[in-house]
């Protein structure tokens, strides 16, 4: 529909107008609800308990029915330094892609990741109210959700204020397939503990940093599942500090590391650092160390694509864009962990086209908005019929 399609577009233009790395969503927030005010869906703002807001809307249907919720982040990852445009303009070019074809393409902070998926929410809600409740039966509901690449505040607020629904669209981008799983992760420090002493006597210390190391480098043998759809995911190492800020010939008495470690199915926090206290056990160290668990902390997640509602996308697929879509694992974590993975929402990952999130000259490819945006009207209508 080319008359939503230029609305979502308009909107992805002003949504990357305004900033909104983690932390200072708000703006974004305020746009989202205002433009949802002047439509028939029923607003209001979810307060978080650092002050910001999810914007959670809700569309009554006709009759009783089921509840759909779409869903998507507001936040994006901070810009950094070199960009070949401004990152907080939208910018529209034709260029060759890897093919040798002439694309058309919109850059921008949060084009690609996510507020291609917002705009597009943004559209279909105005595209509902007009078309009216008979139209559906049931309840179209949307959450506009902060911090994301975070730590997921913005949707275990939403859990905890009660929301729930029979199905969930997530409008993250992956135009080109289906997002119907992924990994869990787990975050913690590891901590070594030695024991200072004058720079020019270390035999009278134990060096921390040098404790730290041999844990280090034996971390990968540390035993891990290999799932058949999520892979080995391995520990990685995030930052490591050891010894003062400042200069001191003394032995560091403290080191410590914090990590990353992804979860498939069958791996568990409680097992994870079990089998890291056994490896520190079968090291030859001096001191000792100790684990912290640190957040955030996200369940792996699977949804079964053989349920009724993922025909009903496939046959809206076929019919919007001529073929079917495969389904794919995420390859790190997402909101989709906590809707389905805590709170058994079942959820379907799919939204525009683009390329470079989490990088510099980020871009979405805006002749994708028409064809989502009428797969989500469609879906919409056929779930909720």
């Amino acid at each position: 529909d080319d008359k939503f399609s230029k609305i979502a577009r308009a909107h992805l233009e002003n949504l990357i107008r305004i900033p909104s790395p983690s932390g200072r969503e708000n703006e974004v927030a305020d746009y989202c609800a205002k433009a949802l005010e002047k439509t028939d869906f029923k607003v209001r703002r979810i307060p978080t308990d650092d002050g910001r807001n999810v914007v959670y809307a809700e569309f009554e249907g006709a009759g009783s029915g089921k509840t759909l919720m779409f869903a998507g982040h507001i936040d994006t990852v901070p810009v950094t330094d070199g960009w070949a445009t401004d990152p907080f303009e939208p910018v529209f070019k034709r260029e060759l892609n890897e093919q040798g074809e002439t694309e058309n393409r919109l850059y921008g902070l949060g084009a690609n990741d996510m507020k291609s998926g917002i705009a597009l929410m943004l559209a279909l809600a105005e595209a509902v109210s007009e078309a009216g409740r008979d139209k559906i039966a049931g309840k179209l509901t949307m959450a506009f959700l902060p911090d994301e690449e975070a730590y997921s505040v913005g949707v275990r607020t939403l859990l905890r204020d009660g929301v729930t629904a029979d199905f969930s669209i997530m409008t993250e981008p992956g135009y080109s397939s289906v997002y119907v799983g992924g990994p869990g992760k787990m975050l913690f420090r590891a901590s070594a503990h030695g024991r200072a002493a004058h720079g020019g006597r270390p035999q009278d210390g134990i060096n921390a940093v040098t404790e730290m190391g041999k844990f280090l480098a034996g971390l990968d043998t540390v035993p891990v599942v290999k799932h058949a759809e999520m892979g080995r995911q391995e520990f990685v190492p995030f930052s490591i500090k050891g010894g003062p800020d400042f200069y001191s010939l003394s032995v560091p008495a403290d080191c410590s590391c914090v990590i990353s470690k992804q979860l498939v199915p069958g791996e568990t926090k409680e097992k994870i650092l079990a089998d890291l206290e056994k490896y520190v056990g079968s090291l030859d160290l001096q001191g000792s160390i100790t684990f912290e668990l640190l957040p955030p902390y996200y369940v792996p997640y699977r949804v079964d694509e053989t349920a009724p509602e993922f025909a009903v996308f496939e046959d809206v697929c076929l019919s919007t864009i001529g073929k079917k879509l495969p389904y794919v694992i995420e390859s790190s974590v997402s909101d989709s962990n906590c809707l389905t993975g805590e709170a058994d929402i079942p959820v379907l990952m799919f939204g525009a086209d683009g390329y470079g999130s989490h990088q510099i000259n980020e871009y979405m490819r805006p002749d994708s908005l028409a064809y989502v945006f009428e797969i989500y009207r469609e879906f919409t209508y056929r779930y909720l019929k």
